[in-house]
């Protein structure tokens, strides 16, 4: 227990003190290896190991050293690691990890214990491989500058390597029928699986319908943001038998709504413990789309804790147009009784009422996280009249006070009065986080400003300003400007909480 909380020098120095201690401390010392550099020095010359890929004169010389090598000292700091982080950048010939390997006499693996492997390269040649064990539960494959051929070579590798996997974490650019079925052969055996992430083109119809019958699958992530990622036009979200995912509680899917609906509502028995969602759509986002979705996701799923909706169009889809999200898609969600997180994305702002905010308290009295379009897309024409009055923030108060996140878009035209009293009935008692985006400031001093929302906190929040893109674009005219006065805001707020609670104390 010690020894788990001791940096690495510490560690050195216990494992020297006495016998009992010396194995717990060097077990705590090479649990975790940033760099394979440190095992490569337990047999060559540190100048060695740096230099050994030039040329075939630096690795004869490695061989000469491999053959002298203490290959029991070796083994027995290797069998304590048991998370590498692996960067073979360094190693622009792979034929050094091939020379350890044919000299090692202690079996297939060098790390016959590892569990945790992070490979990041840029080479094409596997050679991670020797470093996996039979014990190996989590894999984090980041492959760069690879073609389809080696991405088939290395999932041809790991077939019957990695039976007892639980995380898998696949960062490639790489796309192709050849890169796809390779990774849905190896996938398919891979029923030990309880968390995955891929990129979007590889959820096909194949892959989707294999991971679909693991029984211990609680997690998918597919990343969306990045300009590089590609879909699967033609394989891409295909129908699923019934009963699928059975053990599903959360799902990152890049779709857009109808494509959403199409995988996920297509047969009662599929996603039945689905608790979190969180849907990114790059175009296809009209209100009638929308709503339609989130209806289905209401009565498929009334269990549902967590919903994200990240409602953009990509530049290329900008002339599909956008409106403002009706209130109807927050009213049919209504019924699912236990969310605790709500977060909408959209190009447009919302604008709320009390009734609706009421209408919020009264179906999701325990929400935690409620974030309503604070973030619109300014390459359209969103004017100070847009979004909602910052006079609502009393009522949330009143109906929701248990807030922790609240990201709303105020519009500029409303002013607000600070009469002067920072101990109203009604106040926010666990708000941390205002997020406001790139709001106008209302019609009002800043100090005003930071003294109401001071007035409306039982304790000091962090209010979260500035343009958070999801697909590049920029800010409005006056972003600088906006930013500063947030900014001031932030401060008188500060301030006048700092009285606030130096009154009550």
């Amino acid at each position: 227990m010690i020894f788990s909380v001791s940096k690495a020098p510490e560690l050195a120095r216990s494992a020297r003190v006495c016998k009992n201690w010396s194995d717990p401390a060097l077990d705590e010392l090479w649990r975790d290896l940033q760099s394979v550099f440190p095992l490569l020095q337990l047999v060559m010359d540190s100048e060695l190991t740096q230099t050994a890929s030039v040329g075939p004169a630096d690795l004869e010389a490695v061989s000469i050293a491999l053959a002298d090598v203490d290959w029991p000292r070796f083994c027995s700091y290797a069998k304590r690691v048991q998370v590498l982080y692996f960067d073979d950048t360094f190693f622009q010939d792979s034929a050094l990890v091939e020379a350890i390997c044919l000299h090692h006499p202690y079996g297939p693996s060098l790390l016959p214990r590892l569990k945790k492997l992070d490979w990041f390269t840029f080479q094409s040649s596997p050679s991670f491989i020797p470093f996996i064990s039979k014990d190996l539960v989590n894999l984090d494959l980041q492959l760069h500058d690879t073609d389809e051929a080696w991405i088939k070579e290395i999932f041809s590798a790991l077939r019957h390597r990695t039976l007892k996997l639980k995380v898998f974490h696949l960062d490639t650019e790489v796309v192709g029928a050849v890169s796809e079925a390779a990774l849905a052969s190896w996938l398919e055996q891979m029923e030990t699986l309880e968390s995955l992430e891929l990129p979007p083109y590889y959820l096909t119809e194949r892959i989707v319908t294999a991971i679909g019958a693991f029984p211990r699958l609680r997690t998918i992530d597919l990343p969306f943001d990045g300009p590089h990622y590609q879909y699967n036009d033609t394989g891409f979200l295909g129908t699923l038998p019934g009963g699928s995912f059975p053990s599903l509680v959360r799902l990152t899917l890049p779709a857009t709504p109808a494509a959403a609906r199409h995988l996920l509502f297509n047969s009662p028995t599929n996603y039945t413990c689905l608790t979190k969602l969180h849907l990114y759509a790059l175009k296809d986002i009209g209100a009638h789309q929308i709503l339609a979705f989130t209806q289905q996701l209401a009565g498929r799923c009334p269990m549902i804790t967590d919903i994200e909706l990240a409602l953009f169009l990509k530049p290329e889809f900008r002339s599909q147009g956008a409106s403002a999200l009706p209130i109807e898609v927050l009213e049919s969600l209504y019924s699912c009784k236990n969310l605790n997180a709500l977060r909408i994305g959209h190009p447009l702002p919302l604008k709320l009422n009390p009734a609706d905010v009421e209408n919020i308290a009264h179906a999701w009295p325990q929400i935690k996280d409620l974030y309503l379009c604070c973030q619109p897309d300014f390459s359209f024409s969103i004017s100070e009249q847009m979004g909602t009055s910052i006079s609502i923030l009393p009522v949330f108060a009143l109906h929701l006070p248990n807030l922790q996140r609240l990201g709303l878009y105020f519009n500029g035209q409303d002013p607000i009065t600070f009469e002067g009293h920072l101990y109203p009935q009604f106040q926010f008692v666990q708000l941390q986080t205002l997020s406001v985006g790139l709001s106008p400031i209302p019609m009002t001093k800043v100090r005003d400003l930071g003294f109401y929302l001071a007035s409306l906190c039982s304790r000091i929040p962090n209010i979260a300003f500035g343009y958070f893109s999801w697909l590049g674009e920029m800010g409005p005219p006056d972003d600088v400007g906006r930013k500063t006065a947030w900014r001031d805001v932030e401060e008188n707020m500060a301030f006048a909480m700092r009285v606030k609670l130096a009154g009550k104390s």
